[in-house]
């Protein structure tokens, strides 16, 4: 495999940097039992448990699959937003200042993150219902609101489900205009469905990381599902060159040398690495792509990272994992034909705020 290493310095030139390594796995470290590396959750709740945000069970689990409550979802917040408690008491009937949730649930109502029920006429009936289950709507609302996040609509309306006028209108489309959630395939954001420990936990890391979604990606609804369990997973082994999907083959090769050598501080569309996929027998399904950064860098190095076929991108940008250093392009849904080769190309725009002198490469991690 080919990898690039590019130095983060002024506008300076400096010599060319490259080197060849060979198509490997890096081993992961797994923090929780039910969440493996190939998990399509994994690295945000690796990323939340590094920054303190999430706990797991005392068997070792973090229950990914356990229906989260509005407690729970309400200390994720508080924590992966970086709340301070004032003593302040909303007074709800339901929450005692005492209990584990108390400081989240009354911080996040002084700053308007969180509201407790109404009535049929509006009136707030006191509660806000700590053991109640945490639909999309209302996570949508909590994480735009705690973001601080502008209301956009522009896009709208982006779900048939979704309408104007609909108290989580504004907070839905402002959420998918910035890529902190996408849709079903059929369309719909189901509103009303509940979420889990795992679908939280990467929605609240896409809230910390929001990224304008480009006009041309409001397709995304049709091919991204955060609340489905096995939409992103993969079953092949990290250390093997292929991936097969029915009586078809996918095999991986190095693309193309990329020139290294310096760029400017916050440089944008900057080539690093080429992956030449060839499908043998059949047409193949590319799911997901992941790579690994390495070199004397960082993470925070990137703002965002893209998959390109040629000109098209096929994605909208990721982040680097601060705990794992990986980029993941997940439900990527993409076709190789049969017995045709193309060249995908992880593209990179960096920080203006990089540091000078850091050197930075990326290499498969798995497809």
């Amino acid at each position: 495999m080919e990898k690039l290493r590019r130095l983060l310095a002024g506008l300076s030139v400096a010599a060319l940097l490259t080197s060849m390594v060979g198509f490997s796995a890096v081993a992961l470290a797994q923090t929780f039992s039910d969440v493996d590396t190939d998990h399509w959750a994994y690295e945000s709740v690796e990323d939340l448990y590094e920054q303190g945000v999430v706990e797991g069970y005392d068997d070792g689990t973090y229950g990914c699959d356990d229906t989260a409550n509005r407690a729970e979802f309400s200390v994720m917040v508080y924590r992966a937003f970086g709340f301070e408690d004032e003593g302040y008491d909303a007074e709800f009937l339901d929450v005692d200042a005492d209990e584990w949730y108390g400081p989240a649930v009354n911080t996040l109502a002084q700053n308007g993150v969180v509201e407790g029920y109404t009535d049929a006429d509006g009136e707030p009936t006191g509660y806000f219902g700590p053991g109640d289950t945490v639909n999309r709507a209302a996570a949508a609302k909590m994480l735009v609101a705690a973001a601080g996040l502008e209301t956009d609509t522009s896009m709208g309306p982006s779900f048939s489900d979704v309408e104007e006028g609909t108290w989580y209108y504004d907070p839905v489309e402002t959420g998918y205009v910035n890529s902190v959630f996408d849709g079903y395939g059929d369309g719909t954001f189901g509103p009303g469905d509940d979420l889990t420990r795992c679908q939280l936990a990467k929605m609240v890391v896409g809230a910390q990381n929001p990224v304008a979604r480009d006009v041309d990606d409001t397709d995304d609804t049709d091919d991204t599902d955060d609340t489905d369990d096995t939409d992103d997973t993969d079953d092949t082994d990290d250390t093997d060159d292929t991936e097969t999907t029915s009586d078809g083959t996918l095999t991986f090769a190095e693309g193309d040398e990329v020139s290294g050598g310096s760029v400017p501080l916050g440089a944008t569309a900057v080539e690093m690495l080429n992956i030449v996929v060839t499908a043998s027998g059949e047409d193949v399904e590319l799911d997901e792509v992941i790579v690994h950064r390495t070199g004397v860098g960082s993470s925070s190095d990137f703002s965002n990272i893209y998959l390109y076929d040629g000109d098209d991108r096929l994605t909208t940008g990721r982040t680097v994992s601060s705990s794992t250093n990986n980029a993941t392009f997940s439900s990527l849904n993409y076709t190789v034909e049969a017995d045709t080769s193309v060249t995908l190309t992880i593209v990179a725009d960096f920080s203006s705020d990089a540091s000078a002198a850091n050197t930075n490469s990326f290499e498969l991690l798995s497809a």
